[in-house]
């Protein structure tokens, strides 16, 4: 029986489409270029149109990749997207793993193909091919399986020649991912088409390959028709070798409709939802459920489809609610006393593999359709009954509109659902035809490509522009923090100046009007001196030019010290030997010293701590040693620096307290340079100062900071 009417469909469908061949009544079809590039060839030079010209400067190159996301995502989100079911069985076609069959050309290039060739009933004006890659059903989520890198797609002409459409055999394809591939705007007519694929042994491929479904899209001339003939019954498909390990993998299963995939539905997500009825107390499914679909008026019928729902919330199922069997039946009687069975066919689990369950027919005009649904799973011990939506398809193969009313089965509770399963939505998306929705995801793929290549550049970029910035920001900060550092050098550097040219003018002014009138002083005095006169007046004006020579002195080493910082240890004896000429006035001054020492250079408050010892042994000899010979030592002895003053005037007694001679400060001036002072006199008898200084404190500075004589 069940062979009698497979026998008589595939009959039908071959009436079918010799109608709708001759009759033209589709039209449409794909134009343009094809989905998929060809060719090598073809694929470069839509490489190089694609090609963003990008800037080298790495902020421009962000801008531009963000704009060129952008328009990416705004072409993705008007196309289709895939929603791929996991598949377990029904996987497709699997080549054999042995070598495959030798064609024309492959002796020529040394190696050997596998072929799979497909026979239509009828010569069709073939429009488009389509190739589904296989899924993997050891991966969790979608990922293809076998896809042949390099293969060679043919028709066969009139001319019983075969024509190249696509040849992939020199390059690799690019990798279509689980987007399936779409050779389109084809316009070949034959009733054969090839498919080879070569034999390719390297350490990096296996030989073998694997495709989860093939389609076809043909028609007359101009005309087109919307159905996929590949899966017809009369559909011939030979494999010149094959892998069979049903339920996995066999050739049928090439062209039986099932892929991972998924369905036909389009991009925007709606809150339509689909027909879910739960069985509950008051309220049970029956066995058998019928339900009616009212078209309107009579219409041509060419495909009936029946969508499995969306799983319920929180169930990891697919299928839920799926009839094991479906029986339709059509007429033009709402009350069905004369009507026509169409089919007949057990279900099993196609529903919850990713199939649909599809019946092609021979165009019946009928108004009224009667579906009977029987063998409803069971959810917790109660039935339960899941559809997305009864889709039926004219000659166009556009969707029929209508409504479905219940007959029996469903209890009233539950019948304000019916409405849902012809509303042209199922898993709350819009259904498309099978074409838009394949061409759509072909279309996709390219475009994701791109996309994912330009996240990954933009990334990159972005990297290196922050990394600029940042650089930019710190060389930026630096720079003004240089210039702002600069700045205040500069600044200071030229208060600097400017107070040493104050000070030299000051000095100048100095050395010119007090140290002139000193010297005039000094003069003076000392002309009064020699005039005669009381001894007290000789002795004040004595006292007076002492007083202005020791000024002068002091003057001059002033104007010294602020012209320079620390003294070379020579300049600095020079300086004193040339101070006791300054000061002392009728003595006779004999200078002793040796040869030039070590060119030590002597801090500043060393060498004031060193003059005012010599400024003060100087002052004592000139005011109250009244001597006639003064005799200065300035030498270097077993690495110490002697300095000493003698005289021979009238001396003191050392042990007596003397007001007046600073014998303390000399003492103490010695000992902060680390040395000590050396004090030797008598009543009658003279007096010898002496200080003996390290050489090595010379350079040091020494603990106590200048002081000034109390004397």
């Amino acid at each position: 029986m069940r062979e009698r009417w497979q026998n008589r469909w595939r009959a039908t469908r071959v009436w079918l489409v010799g109608m709708l061949i001759g009759s033209g009544w589709f039209s449409g079809g794909v134009s343009g270029q094809s989905i998929d590039p060809l060719n090598p060839a073809e694929w470069q030079a839509r490489e190089r149109a694609n090609t963003l010209e990008r800037s080298r400067w790495p902020g421009r190159r962000v801008t531009q990749l963000e704009a060129e996301i952008q328009r990416l995502q705004a072409q993705l989100s008007r196309l289709p997207r895939q929603y791929p079911v996991t598949l377990q069985n029904r996987l497709g076609f699997h080549s054999a793993l042995e070598t495959g069959a030798l064609d024309a050309g492959a002796a020529e290039r040394g190696y050997k193909v596998h072929q799979l060739d497909f026979v239509l009933t009828l010569p069709f004006t073939i429009q488009a091919i389509g190739i589904a890659p296989a899924a993997n059903p050891y991966e969790s989520g979608p990922k293809a399986y076998g896809f042949p890198p390099r293969f060679k797609i043919e028709v066969l002409t009139a001319s019983g020649e075969f024509d190249v459409v696509a040849d992939w055999l020199d390059e690799d394809f690019p990798d279509p991912g689980t987007l399936p591939v779409v050779f389109s705007d084809l316009h070949v007519k034959t009733r054969h088409i090839r498919m080879t694929v070569p034999e390719v042994r390297s350490e990096s491929r296996m030989n073998y390959f694997a495709l989860g479904e093939f389609f076809i899209w043909g028609g007359n001339g101009e005309s087109f028709f919307a159905e996929n003939l590949a899966i017809w019954d009369s559909t011939q498909v030979t494999a010149s070798a094959g892998f069979s390990l049903p339920p996995q993998w066999e050739l049928s299963y090439l062209t039986d409709g099932v892929s991972g995939l998924g369905f036909p539905l389009g991009q925007e997500a709606s809150g339509r939802k689909d027909l879910m009825i739960l069985s509950t107390p008051g309220a049970q499914l029956a066995e058998t459920v019928e339900v009616m679909v009212d078209l309107g008026e009579p219409k041509e019928i060419s495909r009936f489809d029946l969508w499995p729902a969306k799983s319920l919330d929180g169930l990891a199922l697919s299928g839920v609610g799926f009839p094991g069997e479906v029986t339709v039946d059509v007429s033009n009687d709402r009350d069905f006393k004369n009507y026509r069975p169409i089919e007949q066919q057990g279900v099993g689990n196609r529903g919850r593999t990713g199939a649909l369950f599809s019946i092609c027919v021979r165009p019946p005009e009928a108004r009224y359709l009667r579906v009977t649904l029987s063998g409803l799973p069971t959810m917790d011990g109660e039935r339960v009954l899941g559809l997305g939506e009864i889709a039926l398809y004219d000659l166009k193969g556009d969707l029929v509109s209508g409504r479905v009313l219940p007959v029996s089965g469903i209890p009233a509770v539950h019948q304000y659902q019916l409405p849902r399963l012809l509303d042209g939505y199922c898993w709350g998306r819009q259904i498309l035809s099978d074409l838009e929705w394949f061409e759509g995801l072909a279309r996709r793929r390219p475009l994701e490509q791109r996309l994912a290549v330009m996240e990954r550049e933009l990334v990159l970029a972005a990297a290196i522009w922050h990394y600029l910035q940042l650089k930019l920001w710190v060389g930026g900060a630096v720079f003004v923090s240089l210039g702002l550092v600069g700045f205040i050098l500069f600044q200071n550097a030229h208060k600097k100046k400017l107070l040493r040219k104050q000070a030299d003018q000051f000095r100048r002014d100095l050395h010119d009007e007090v140290g002139s009138s000193l010297g005039g002083i000094a003069l003076l005095a000392d002309e009064l001196a020699d005039q005669p006169a009381g001894g007290v007046v000789a002795t004040d004006l004595g006292d007076l030019s002492f007083m202005a020579r020791e000024a002068s002195a002091s003057l001059g080493e002033i104007i010294k010290v602020g012209d320079q910082g620390p003294i070379l240890l020579s300049a600095l004896l020079l300086e004193l030997q040339q101070r006791a000429k300054r000061v002392l006035r009728g003595p006779r001054i004999e200078l002793v010293t040796d040869e030039p020492g070590p060119d030590l250079r002597v801090s500043l408050n060393v060498k004031r701590h060193i003059t005012m010892f010599f400024k003060e042994g100087i002052h004592n000899c000139a005011r109250h040693a009244r001597a006639s010979h003064v005799r200065i030592e300035t030498l270097i002895k077993a690495d110490q620096l002697w300095i000493e003053i003698r005289d021979d005037g009238c001396g003191f007694d050392p042990a007596r307290p003397v007001n007046g001679w600073g014998l303390s400060n000399m003492r103490q001036r010695a000992e902060e340079l680390g040395g000590h002072c050396i004090v030797r006199s008598g009543e009658g008898e003279g007096t010898r100062v002496a200080m003996q200084v390290p050489l090595k404190r010379l350079t040091q500075e020494p603990r106590t900071p200048y002081q000034s004589s109390n004397s």
